[in-house]
């Protein structure tokens, strides 16, 4: 059994697709990407990629196929049932583009602190 993820048998889990999410859109955009070519990189449809980046669950074929492309570890994307959830980035309108991005920034950070204290 592999002790890095052992603790993770003791809690009821669940894929935080907010943070796969947050991932992905920084892997794609720091390869310049479209969604068209990670569909083609992928064979994922494109419907499924952002599903996946706006936070969304998508099926689980798909989703590790993401994980590879991406070199995401998918055990580092499981939170404890109940854990809150950091805003999606659509739903922070109300504040200017560049605020969104710190506050999508801080969010992800804290979601990583939570996962390490976790561990």
């Amino acid at each position: 059994m592999n002790p890095d993820y052992a603790h993770l048998l003791a809690h009821h889990c669940s894929l935080d697709y907010r943070s796969l999410g947050c991932a992905l859109k920084a892997v794609i955009q720091q390869r310049g990407l479209t969604l068209q070519q990670v569909q083609d990189q992928t064979r994922v449809s494109r419907a499924s990629v952002s599903r996946a980046c706006a936070g969304m669950a998508i099926e689980i074929g798909p989703l590790l196929k993401l994980c590879i492309w991406a070199d995401l570890n998918p055990f580092e994307l499981l939170a404890p049932l109940g854990t809150p959830e950091p805003p999606l980035f659509h739903e922070m309108h109300d504040v200017k583009p560049f605020e969104n991005k710190r506050q999508l920034q801080m969010a992800v950070r804290a979601a990583k602190r939570a996962r390490v204290s976790h561990a």
